[in-house]
């Protein structure tokens, strides 16, 4: 784990990655993390990669990197979707590995870890909740997505932040984020019902009536 910088009090942050058959991809990711993990300054952190038992052996390549790079960690459970799979990491990761930031990131490289510095800075600025956005500039959606998928993310996105009444947050379903773990701790119960996509738009919506200063990064999801 990280130790970049030592000045000043660190804080822990955990690094949340749900996987489901992402063996050609998973030990990728997680170098590619740690090479960029190790340069955020002020932060200790350890990784959490949350398996709903993948069949084509996921989990078979973590333990493996988890042998030579400590503070990489499994955590397997049935596959009920993607918001039971988030409750059950962020859960395990604040009250087990005693995070005071989360992190969740897609473990099959559409979000690319480079950003990451960018969120916790954001935090160390004083943001409580950042988010990663397609949608202002800098960020982007695929280039190869057929035009029907453009817009219905990009009207999706524009419905729920002007009836969730917050339009200044510009991107609600997507799943690269960094949040103070008392806006998880809050929301916890409420999220129990939530198993897929929806509980991003669940818990964000949470954290900001509860008072969290939103930051956002611009992205290219690919």
């Amino acid at each position: 784990t990280g130790y970049a910088h030592l000045s000043g009090p660190l804080m822990k942050a955990v690094i949340i990655l749900p996987t489901y058959n992402e063996r050609e991809n998973i030990t990728s990711m997680l170098t590619k993390l740690v090479a960029v993990m190790d340069k955020v300054k002020r932060f200790t952190y350890e990784i959490l990669v949350v398996d709903d038992t993948s069949p084509d052996g996921t989990a078979d390549d973590v333990t493996a990197f988890a042998k030579t790079h400590k503070g990489v960690h499994l955590l397997k459970g049935k596959k009920e979707g993607l918001g039971k799979a988030l409750l059950r990491g962020m859960s395990y990761a604040i009250d087990t590995l005693h995070a005071d930031v989360i992190a969740q990131l897609d473990a099959d490289l559409s979000h690319d870890p480079e950003a990451l510095p960018e969120f916790f800075k954001k935090i160390s600025a004083g943001d409580d909740f950042v988010v990663g956005t397609r949608y202002i500039p800098g960020g982007s959606i695929p280039e190869n997505w057929g035009l029907h998928r453009k817009i219905f993310s990009v009207v999706g996105n524009a419905i729920v932040r002007f009836r969730l009444g917050f339009p200044y947050v510009h991107d609600w379903t997507g799943g690269y984020r960094v949040f103070r773990k008392e806006y998880f701790t809050k929301a916890k119960e409420k999220m129990t019902k939530y198993s897929g996509y929806v509980y991003q738009i669940a818990f964000l919506h949470s954290a900001i009536i509860n008072g969290a200063k939103v930051g956002e990064v611009p992205i290219h999801f690919t």
